[in-house]
């Protein structure tokens, strides 16, 4: 049973890092645009605000996608560690992702939508 614990407190861990580092390419993607646009010329505002969109809405799909795989990292993590003082901190932190996941999803939409 120990074995087991121990694996999956690996497991946890490496989604952990998955979603780190999906938050992480997400940021850097999102700065390199967002400086590119910003020293670009600014001849059409109309374009300029709409590549700021696209970064923003780009941004908040790695956002998503990195919170998904920590809601699932804390999923497991309940596994191993089920007291309940554990399942409390874990229900709030899925609560609290999962609210953000939430509101940043429509968001998201709602970027694609004005496009």
């Amino acid at each position: 049973m120990e074995i087991l614990k121990q694996g999956l407190n690996y497991v946890e861990l490496a989604i952990d890092i998955v979603g780190l580092t999906v938050i992480l390419i997400g940021f850097t993607k999102a700065l390199w645009a967002f400086v590119r646009n910003e020293l670009s010329q600014r001849d059409n505002e109309i374009a300029f605000w709409t590549r700021i969109r696209q970064v923003r809405c780009g941004l908040g799909t790695y956002l998503l996608l990195g919170l998904e795989f920590m809601i699932a990292s804390d999923v497991i993590h309940s596994f191993t560690d089920p007291k309940l003082e554990s399942l409390a901190e874990l229900g709030a932190i899925v609560l609290v992702r999962t609210v953000i996941a939430y509101f940043l999803g429509q968001e998201i939409s709602e970027l694609h939508e004005s496009e």
